[in-house]
């Protein structure tokens, strides 16, 4: 059986009502649904649904996932939220312990597929191969998910990317993982798809409890040189919101205060600078970074190495150039 677990926020919970009606009509195979109302400022305004669990308080995504962990009866577990758009999900006949499914976004309509993930040694693969399947759209045995995990995270205040650790704790146990190559998932109304109101506050939202996740990343993967893969990919995605604020400046600054320079160098280079409008503003970037940091940082052709778990090594070239025109 599947397990669904939706985790209702403030900004989200009038949306349930219609991803529960999804839900009934679309995911024809057995399952359970599980609704974790962590909302803070609406938790005694009537709706349609019952939630299964309510804290009463907002209790951040990394609770209210481990009390869907907690509550779950089915052998797989599928995180969704209240913004989601469900696609038809009509058999269900693996044993991997993890099921990784593309997905597709609202704003750009990409579908994110990646093919060289095997089942063996997991940990060869770079981060990039394996998070961008597995991050949004996966069932996950929940036997993956260690009791002793679960009770000592529930309660951080980490906002953003607890997506990530949950999916860390997971390949840290699985010994197989099936790449499926179908969209069941669309990803609508989300902060990534709000580019003509994206503020500050937004930015200040999806960071809060960063530094904390990363000391948690770190515990989770052991490994430090994996540790360091994954966590430069957490920068690349907080670092793709700062082009969305008004005052990119302000955003770069309070950037520089929450991640190493080094990283921030990487994940300015490749989530930041092909996002940009003109030439001109790069330029400006650059000059204000020269005061800030003491160091040009111009745009560069980015490179990353992949090791494939037969041994074979492909250098990846990534934003060759930025088309400002």
């Amino acid at each position: 059986m599947l397990s669904i677990g939706i985790t209702v926020c403030d900004k989200d919970y009038k949306l349930c009502e219609n991803l529960l009606k999804q839900i009934n009509e679309k995911v024809k195979i057995e399952h359970e649904v599980i609704i974790i109302d962590n909302r803070e400022r609406f938790a005694a305004e009537e709706t349609s649904w019952t939630p299964t669990y309510s804290f009463g308080y907002n209790a951040y995504q990394f609770s209210a996932r481990a009390k869907i962990i907690e509550l779950s009866k089915g052998d797989y577990i599928w995180f969704v939220d209240g913004d989601d758009d469900i696609r038809e999900i009509d058999s269900f006949d693996w044993t991997e312990d993890i099921i990784a499914f593309s997905y597709s976004t609202h704003r750009v309509g990409d579908i994110h597929i990646k093919e060289d993930l095997i089942t063996q040694d997991i940990f060869s693969y770079n981060t990039s191969v394996i998070i961008k399947p597995v991050l949004w759209n996966k069932f996950i045995k929940k036997s993956l998910f260690a009791e002793d995990f679960i009770n000592k995270y529930r309660d951080l205040k980490i906002v953003t990317n607890e997506d990530v650790i949950w999916c860390y704790e997971a390949l840290r146990h699985a010994m197989s993982v099936r790449i499926v190559d179908k969209i069941i998932y669309q990803h609508n109304l989300g902060l990534s798809n709000r580019q003509d109101s994206f503020s500050e506050d937004n930015l200040n939202e999806i960071t809060t409890g960063y530094k904390e996740m990363a000391e948690v990343l770190r515990e989770v993967i052991g490994d430090e040189d994996f540790f360091k893969k994954s966590f430069m990919d957490t920068c690349y995605h907080v670092m793709s919101f700062v082009p969305l604020v008004k005052n990119i400046y302000d955003a770069l600054d309070y950037m520089l205060t929450i991640m190493p320079l080094e990283y921030f160098k990487e994940a300015l280079y490749v989530s930041v600078y092909p996002q940009l409008k003109s030439s001109e503003q790069h330029k400006k970037i650059v000059e204000y970074l020269l005061d800030k940091v003491g160091e040009e940082l111009v745009y560069k052709k980015c490179v990353e190495k992949i090791t494939y778990a037969d041994g074979r090594e492909e250098e990846v070239e990534f934003y060759q150039k930025i088309d400002f025109e």
